[in-house]
């Protein structure tokens, strides 16, 4: 969903900048348009990740939150303070900051923007197999 949103972005004249921990994901999107940076970061060390946006100088008109940390499916008896942790902080805290962070720049901007943040399903519905989502 994140790389489609970023080159249809991309082909419509926006310019981009994805960011991703795949650093092979991110040099097949330079090749199709000129119009897309990249930033190759892991969101789990978000620090790093909202220095190395801010280092691009460039102003966020729109954020798409569309990152996930997709754990194993098990049991809520097996699930790890580990794995629930990076759930989380995925998932929830990072587009939290992200969110905070472009909305501060917009408004002292004073200019126009939007925030959209991209979700599972499995969110609104309970499975044992999934107990980070509950």
């Amino acid at each position: 969903i994140g790389r489609a949103t970023a080159i249809l972005l991309a082909e419509c004249g926006a310019n981009v900048i994805a960011l991703s921990r795949t650093q092979s994901d991110l040099d097949s999107l330079k090749e199709i348009s000129g119009n897309i940076k990249t930033i190759c970061a892991d969101l789990l060390n978000l620090d790093e990740a909202v220095k190395a946006i801010e280092s691009t100088d460039d102003h966020i008109d729109l954020l798409v939150n569309n990152a996930a940390q997709i754990t194993p499916q098990c049991s809520v008896l097996d699930i790890t303070e580990d794995e629930l942790n990076k759930t989380i902080k995925v998932n929830l805290t990072t587009p939290l900051r992200l969110s905070q962070m472009v909305a501060r720049d917009l408004i002292k901007r004073g200019v126009s923007g939007a925030i959209v943040n991209v979700s599972s399903i499995i969110s609104n519905r309970f499975t044992l197999e999934m107990p980070q989502y509950r």
